[in-house]
């Protein structure tokens, strides 16, 4: 089928399509099997929570597939397929069988897990090594000698604040990277995340601060779906390529939890920091407000109040208490020379940030991916007469904190299509409307 274009860009007429999918098992003698015909589903996960892509391919086995290669959790598997003009190619690694299923006597139901190569260069390493300067300086370094990979061209805000001297004894590539990445803060004060997307993977992962991401101007505007016929000339078909940014499935599974952010000392806590080397004890008080200020419009913890007092002042909320050791550079087994304040200012802002989960299942977009911000519309609880009456305190910009691929074959239930589900995340909430009930 011809591809039309939308703004000048390639996109396929029939939203959900996909064409020249390609699934090569290579074996571990080399050969290589072309199991296009087998395949059910292709699940691709990608999230600024994790530094490589995974997923989960599902299989019909009708011809001796899982004997004849034999499908034992360590073949490369090459994905490749086109979209909206966009030719994919990704690379994994085959791990873990699981949930095989009989589907008659000489038919089973397969699924593995999808890795990435990086993964097993990670399982497969150790080290014990000294690092100094910024903390982004220090992943990247570990990054590239550890994983053979660069990360992509770090922004000058998104740079480490801390320069530490850190030793690391016998810890894994990924598991090093993390614990940097856990008591760490960019320049502009907020945490940072390594990850990496599928529109990018070839480039390397990413190192991007929350503040950073959520500053970004909005990719594009989605909204639930208009229940009336918007095609050319009357039909429900016609132009169907244009009208890309409409929900299928929305669902907000997480929002307000003012509680447990007061219980977390998310918004105020009190800081008494041991300083191991010089024998002292200092307190100090945490304000959100002051050290992890939000960015996004919010007015819940300006207006709302306990005993009143506002959330960022209730410091008796929790008490926290901290290590610290200048001296411990010269000691392999501690990892305390990194500012104590950071972990609370990344913990702060990692409760923050899912301070409104919206969960979007719909046709997919081109040119968005993890890291990116979107405008979500929504309506009202109202009838629909005229036009959308929008819900100013679900609707808004957000953050896309994931994006699940889903590929079906003619052999799934689905039938074939191309799918996205986006959880998009926010560290704030919508207008307030004045005199509204």
């Amino acid at each position: 089928m011809a591809e039309s274009t939308v703004n000048g860009v390639s996109v396929d007429p029939v939203i959900n399509s996909y064409t020249q999918l390609q699934v090569i098992i290579i074996s571990v003698n080399g050969t290589k099997w072309d199991v296009t015909a087998n395949v059910m589903n292709i699940t691709l996960i990608e999230s600024i929570s994790a530094a490589t892509i995974n997923g989960v391919i599902s299989m019909m086995d009708d011809s001796g597939v899982v004997h004849a290669i034999p499908l034992i959790g360590q073949e490369r598997v090459i994905i490749t397929f086109v979209k909206d003009g966009t030719k994919r190619s990704l690379e994994f690694r085959l791990n873990r069988v699981h949930d095989t299923t009989k589907i008659r006597k000489d038919v089973s139901g397969l699924k593995f897990e999808l890795v990435s190569e990086k993964e097993y260069l990670n399982s497969s390493k150790t080290f014990s090594r000294s690092f100094s300067g910024s903390t982004t300086d220090i992943i990247s370094k570990i990054h590239e000698e550890y994983l053979n990979q660069k990360i992509q061209k770090i922004d000058n805000e998104d740079t480490g604040a801390s320069s530490i001297n850190l030793v690391l004894p016998y810890i894994k590539p990924y598991q090093a990277i993390n614990k940097i990445l856990e008591e760490s803060y960019a320049t502009n004060g907020s945490p940072l995340f390594l990850f990496e997307s599928l529109n990018s993977v070839a480039k390397g992962p990413k190192i991007k601060s929350f503040n950073t991401m959520m500053s970004d101007d909005s990719k594009v505007t989605i909204g639930e779906k208009e229940i009336v016929n918007l095609g050319e000339g009357g039909s429900t078909t016609r132009g169907m390529h244009k009208d890309r940014t409409n929900i299928d499935n929305i669902k907000q599974s997480l929002a307000y939890d003012t509680l447990g952010l007061l219980s977390t000392g998310s918004y105020g806590s009190n800081v008494s920091v041991i300083d191991i080397s010089n024998k002292t004890i200092s307190n100090t008080i945490f304000d959100y407000t002051k050290s992890a200020e939000t960015i996004s419009p919010e007015h819940m913890t300006s207006k709302y109040t306990v005993n009143k007092l506002e959330m960022s002042d209730l410091s008796d909320a929790k008490h926290h208490v901290l290590s610290h050791n200048n001296n411990a550079y010269d000691n392999a087994l501690n990892y305390q020379t990194i500012d104590p304040q950071s972990l609370l200012i990344r913990k702060s802002y990692r409760e923050r940030m899912y301070i409104s989960v919206i969960n979007v299942e719909m046709d997919p977009i081109k040119n968005i991916e993890c890291g990116d911000c979107i405008t979500l519309m929504i309506q009202r609880n109202v009838p629909h007469i005229s036009k959308v009456d929008e819900d100013f305190i679900s609707s808004g910009k957000y953050l896309i904190a994931s994006i699940v691929h889903t590929i079906s074959t003619t052999n799934s239930i689905a039938g074939e299509r191309y799918k996205m589900r986006l959880e998009l995340i926010r560290d704030g909430v919508g207008i307030e409307l004045e005199g509204e009930k």
